[in-house]
Parts: C-alpha cells; sequence; structure tokens
C-alpha cells in the first residue's frame, strides 16, 4: 500500500473487530545487538525515527518504519518535533519499507526488548478493564 501524500492516523484492518494500542522498549544496542537505526540503515545524524508499522496477514508481512529527515526540518530533539508538529499541524515523515522478505516476527525480535500489544473488542475500546481473577490455560487450549 502506497501511502506518499497522505496522512496516517490510526490503524486499520478489514473490519477492525479489535483495536487497541502497544508500547515497546528498544533492545539493548549491546553486544551482537543492532540498534534499530543500524537494522534499518538509518543515519541517526540525519534521520529521527518516528513510528514503526507492523502488519501481518495470511499473505505476507510488512515492516515499515516512519522517519523524519533532521537535517531539512531542523529538528534536533523530540521537543523540536512536538514543536514542528505544533507549527505545522502533523509531522513530514518518510516511510521506509523493509524488504518483504523481513518478517515481523524477526523484526520484533530483533528491535524490542519489550512488547506489549493490547487489543481490545470493537466497541469496548474506550472502557477501562478491571482485572477480577486470571486463570492459566493448559497448553492444550492453544
Amino acid at each position: 500500500m502506497d501511502n506518499e501524500g497522505s496522512t496516517l492516523g490510526a490503524v486499520s484492518v478489514h473490519y477492525d473487530d479489535y483495536l487497541g494500542s502497544a508500547a515497546a522498549d528498544d533492545a539493548d544496542a549491546m553486544g551482537a545487538t543492532r540498534s534499530l537505526y543500524q537494522m534499518v540503515g538509518l543515519d541517526r545524524d540525519q534521520w529521527l525515527i518516528v513510528s514503526v508499522e507492523l502488519a501481518r496477514s495470511r499473505q505476507a508481512d510488512r515492516v515499515s518504519v516512519y522517519a523524519i529527515d533532521r537535517l531539512q526540518h531542523g529538528v534536533g530533539t523530540r521537543d523540536d518535533v512536538e514543536d514542528l508538529a505544533e507549527a505545522i499541524g502533523s509531522l513530514p515523515v518518510v516511510a521506509f519499507d523493509l524488504p518483504s522478505t523481513v518478517s515481523v516476527t524477526d523484526f520484533i525480535e530483533e528491535a524490542f526488548q519489550r512488547l506489549t500489544i493490547r487489543l481490545m473488542a470493537h466497541g469496548v475500546g474506550a472502557q477501562s478493564l478491571n482485572v477480577v481473577g486470571r486463570q492459566r490455560l493448559s497448553a492444550d487450549a492453544i
């Protein structure tokens, strides 16, 4: 899907049966682990990664990284990014699509030390969940 010239908002899929949020911590860039910038091949002095998009379907995986050109837009810090977004109403980013041979699973394993994704049934997303119990399912259930 070509998003050039479009504005990205919340993600969606065909039916949007579940919607949610995600949070991740970068993998520790020590030893053999590459940083996200190294994985994608972006120069930290020129680019600031502001979004990662992971898409998975039965047909294919897609990993895209959205980055702002620090030099072109005079952005040095994350505060500068916020100021730019306020000034012009959005962030001008370039989409970098990794090769189709890169699987979402492999990317996640290398890029993130921790990743949490919570999907809520459509229509429930704005509600808080009060967890009143937890049960472990047997391995046979999966």
